[in-house]
């Protein structure tokens, strides 16, 4: 068994760590918006929703995505196992295709949370936060986190990935999550070229508009090529950066901010459960 293995977990940690620590540090030198709320009781409330997602996971799914691309390796399952063209291909591109197929699945399922009301039901979790700094990408349900890797076991099984990518895109996904939700402020000239190929907090913070036709746009993760060609990438707010607005109305309140609130949230019926849908027609 690759040494990898029974280093994952404390090198995901350690990623984790440098990444959580240094966008912290950024964001107090040159943050995007001065919070109004209290960091240090946001930062309790959405690590220890994180950090329980992130145990439950762990007990409670036997493969995870590093065994699960190890078995399609050894069981040769998967495009870049059985086909013969993307057999050959050399590692390095291998990993490149894959980071990009495991990214576009993680889209999709992205756009499926917003879409479908049973499942907005859990990523609502998400969306009703009323500030947006680093702490935001990790403020995911358990449920959710359930969802999400079952996502990308199917489609690790799906790809064949090679077990060095399903590595290096649950670090590159976890760092980015941390990264375009984090409160910073970034040049002008490194936000327009960066944007190209990456999703940015500048692009995201859009997303989490309370205005239902922005929350339909900018549903990326990491690369922001699939907003771009499904007609759902949308440059800049409507009322601009400077006016926007996150969470959800109907829960403000600060009793939906608590973790036990937010652990209950999914279950709680209210009249606007449906997620909001814009009209745009896309191939997606």
């Amino acid at each position: 068994m690759p040494k990898i293995f029974s280093d994952e977990l404390y090198l995901r940690l350690i990623f984790f760590g440098v990444v959580f620590l240094g966008l912290a540090f950024w964001e107090t030198k040159a943050n995007w918006r001065q919070n109004l709320l209290n960091r240090q009781v946001r930062w309790l409330t959405h690590l220890g929703l994180g950090g329980l997602s992130f145990f439950l996971v762990r007990l409670f799914f036997p493969l995870l995505a590093l065994n699960t691309a190890m078995l399609a390796e050894t069981q040769a399952i998967g495009l870049f196992q059985t086909s013969p063209v993307m057999a050959h291909l050399p590692l390095g591109l291998k990993i490149l295709l894959s980071l990009l197929g495991m990214d576009f699945a993680m889209y999709m399922q992205h756009r499926w949370m917003h879409r479908y009301a049973i499942f907005w039901r859990v990523h609502r979790v998400h969306h009703t936060d009323t500030e947006l700094d680093l702490s935001t990408g990790i403020r995911f349900h358990p449920i959710e986190y359930f969802f999400m890797m079952g996502v990308k076991i199917l489609a690790i099984l799906f790809l064949g990935i090679p077990v060095m990518a399903a590595f290096i895109f649950e670090v590159m996904l976890s760092s980015f999550s941390l990264f375009n939700h984090s409160n910073i402020q970034l040049p002008a000239r490194l936000e327009k070229y960066l944007s190209i190929i990456c999703v940015t907090p500048k692009m995201h913070r859009i997303h989490h508009s309370d205005i239902p036709f922005e929350q339909n746009h900018n549903f990326g993760f990491c690369f922001s090529v699939w907003d771009k060609i499904s007609q759902r990438y949308l440059a800049e707010a409507h009322q601009g950066q400077a006016h926007l607005v996150f969470g959800l109305e109907i829960y403000r309140a600060p009793a939906f901010q608590t973790l036990q609130r937010l652990l209950a949230l999914p279950f709680l019926r209210h009249k606007a459960l449906k997620p909001h849908r814009n009209k745009t027609v896309s191939f997606l």
